[in-house]
């Protein structure tokens, strides 16, 4: 249940936040909306599906740092039909502190981009070159499914369509779109990425191996077909 008085600046910001999210939602019946972030990685967008303390905003404003083009970190529309991921033009909002083990670089970059905050809230006021705009549009290459490890080394590995499939049915809280619509979109999406699910400890290495797998100059791999379903 959300608050209905805010007592704070920060928290007035959020509660806007989520109401013009709602909005869009309303306003736009033919997209999905998915809670979810994600980056532009070469020619199409990568969507990391929202996870319990997975890391995502750090991550997506890591991928800022590193001028990644974003689109979002916790909503993001996919039209059901062109099956297009859509930018809200709203930037990063992390929980702090960050993580102990993040680099200086990674630090200076957050205190020097910081926007209104307030405890565990901070907006990351990245630079306009790396946030897409209201409407923005591209297609979804990638589906990673994200997961905190305590190894030392970040890994990807490929993971059945089925289960990202599944993952994004539940991600998303748009209800206007017919069933039917929903799940051929998010299907379509699917076979049309590549599907894995990232591993990591640290967030800079795991933006370093998202761009030597799934960046504009990293080698094609051939996509896995969704398994069929029975009748």
């Amino acid at each position: 249940m959300r608050e209905k008085v805010r007592s704070t600046v920060v928290g007035a910001l959020c509660g806007f936040h989520f109401e013009l999210i709602d909005w869009y939602a309303e306003e736009h019946p033919d997209e999905l909306c998915l809670h979810a972030a994600a980056a532009q990685l070469g020619e199409g967008l990568v969507v990391f599906p929202a996870l319990a303390r997975a890391g995502k905003s750090v991550l997506t404003a890591t991928l800022a740092s590193l001028g990644v083009r974003i689109y979002g970190d916790d909503v993001v529309p996919v039209d059901v039909r062109t099956r297009r991921g859509v930018a809200l033009g709203i930037v990063p909002r992390l929980r702090p502190p960050l993580p102990p083990d993040v680099s200086s670089r990674l630090r200076a970059f957050v205190r020097d981009h910081a926007g209104p905050g307030y405890r565990n809230r901070l907006y990351v006021t990245i630079p306009p070159a790396t946030l897409a705009p209201l409407g923005e549009t591209a297609p979804v290459k990638g589906i990673v499914l994200l997961e905190r490890s305590d190894e030392g080394t970040a890994r990807i590995e490929d993971v059945d369509p089925a289960e990202a499939l599944e993952t994004l049915i539940l991600q998303n809280f748009s209800l206007q779109a017919p069933t039917d619509r929903v799940l051929d979109a998010l299907h379509a999406v699917v076979l049309g990425a590549r599907c894995c699910r990232l591993r990591y400890r640290r967030s800079e290495e795991a933006a370093a191996l998202l761009l030597s797998e799934l960046g504009p100059r990293a080698p094609r791999k051939a996509r896995v077909p969704a398994p069929e379903r029975r009748a």
